[in-house]
């Protein structure tokens, strides 16, 4: 069975960021130093980070990280077929691991991006807290994957597989181009984080606490009735999840 623990706040915190060996101790790495991690990503032998407004690249498993400013908010990053995307006042591309960018926003109606997730062939963007862009051609442009045509306001993004789950006032699954709402068992739903760990969906709910769901989202069921206001985030290691 597996161990259900709960963070209410982000585990990347302060100023640094820690590897994980399942066999050993967390070990700081030597940086980044420019305050909360906002995000992570790997591609090849290279992992990046975003913090204090700052890009950060590491080749060598971080024992030394390269910074690079830059303007704008967010900090949110994804990787596709080799691209490195990262979330600064709408959507930047590198085709370089970061010494170079591209602004990617046509399509985009709003540059207030909140999270990146790749699914598939496809990127989505969660804009202003609220709508889901997605993108089939590496960035290059995007267009609104309206959620059931009326517009919910969506909250948390995730990927499973290679579908798209989105949360908000209600879940939804990304099948095929088309949206399916897959929210039988809550009571309400106002989801504030989703993740797939294992073979599992785990949903935040701000009314009731944590869902499950072992169907690929077709069913869920309470696992952790909750007092807290809300859950911001979700992750898996081993056999347990946070």
């Amino acid at each position: 069975m597996k161990k259900f623990l709960l963070v209410l706040s982000l585990c990347l915190v302060g100023s640094g960021i820690f590897p994980i060996n399942l066999q050993a101790q967390w070990v700081q790495t030597h940086g980044p130093t420019g305050g909360s991690v906002i995000s992570l990503a790997t591609t090849g032998s290279a992992v990046f980070a975003t913090s204090g407004g700052y890009f950060y690249r590491s080749t060598d498993n971080g024992a030394n990280w390269t910074q690079f400013p830059y303007d704008g908010n967010g900090g949110w990053m994804a990787v596709h077929a080799g691209l490195l995307f990262l979330a600064r006042d709408g959507v930047q591309r590198s085709y370089d691991n970061g010494d170079t960018w591209i602004e990617s926003n046509v399509g985009l109606t709003n540059l207030n991006i909140n999270k990146l997730e790749v699914a598939g062939s496809s990127i989505f963007a969660l804009i202003d807290s609220a709508r889901v862009f997605r993108s089939d051609n590496d960035g290059i442009s995007w267009y609104n994957a309206k959620i059931d045509g009326y517009g919910y306001a969506i909250t948390s993004i995730t990927t499973a597989g290679n579908k798209i789950l989105a949360g908000g006032q209600g879940v939804f699954r990304w099948d095929d181009s088309v949206w399916t709402r897959i929210d039988s068992g809550f009571s309400v739903t106002s989801i504030t984080a989703m993740a797939a760990v294992g073979s599992s969906l785990f949903a935040g709910d701000s009314h009731d606490g944590i869902y499950r769901s072992t169907d690929g989202g077709n069913h869920w069921k309470l696992v952790y009735p909750s007092f807290f206001p809300s859950i911001r985030a979700f992750i898996g290691v081993g056999g347990s999840v946070f």
